[in-house]
């Protein structure tokens, strides 16, 4: 079994030698307040763009601040990309590494998220929580260092509001593992404000939705 292809969990070990394996993550770091982050039109202008603390703080003045034990999403808009490879890595060619072209996160975001905010995962609608022109994998190499549970190729994080939900990590228990497949669910209230990708649809009792 595959440990990172599809929607999956990065385990800390996955990159910081005295990481927290994916058996030895506690369930309690696998659930928390979901904060989606739209960068959207940031994207759109650079698919090389990096999520950044301006971003982070933009959100706070709207939605409030991070809270601690936070699972932090980026809405690129990547995930209407899927399942063209050719769109998803952003080349004519996904077997060249080098030329993969999509947004990620600015390892300084990673760090302030971390150690200012205390979260306990982050994840993205791209393939990586790092962006595709990474050499040195910068971003997860803080997240694994601070123990912090990566999330890459999440899907529908355009349905979820950019507060008031809670996100949980069903990721799949593999005994020393790196990472491993996962469900990410939204549970949504009815009284959460407006998506980051349009309008929720409305209902008369709580819904769940797919990350």
């Amino acid at each position: 079994m595959s440990e990172h292809r599809g929607t999956h969990a990065d385990a800390p070990f996955h990159t910081f030698r005295d990481g927290l394996t994916n058996d030895e993550i506690p369930a309690s770091r696998l659930v928390g307040p979901g904060v989606i982050i739209d960068v959207r039109s940031q994207a759109e202008l650079n698919p090389n763009y990096m999520l950044s603390v301006n971003d982070i703080k933009n959100y706070e003045r709207v939605n409030g601040r991070v809270p601690a034990g936070a699972i932090v999403m980026m809405n690129s808009g990547w995930g209407h990309r899927y399942p063209d490879p050719k769109r998803v890595f952003n080349t004519p060619d996904p077997a060249d590494f080098p030329s993969y072209r999509f947004p990620g996160y600015d390892p300084q975001a990673v760090l302030f998220l971390a150690r200012q905010r205390f979260i306990t995962a982050l994840g993205t609608d791209t393939p990586s929580i790092d962006i595709g022109q990474s050499v040195n994998f910068a971003a997860h190499v803080v997240m694994g260092e601070n123990q912090i549970v990566g999330l890459e190729n999440v899907a529908n994080v355009g349905d979820v509001p950019p507060r008031g939900s809670i996100i949980v990590i069903g990721l799949i228990k593999l005994k020393d593992g790196t990472g491993g497949p996962s469900r990410v669910i939204a549970i949504v209230d009815n009284s959460c404000q407006k998506t980051t990708g349009g309008n929720r649809r409305k209902s008369n009792r709580n819904t769940r939705r797919k990350p």
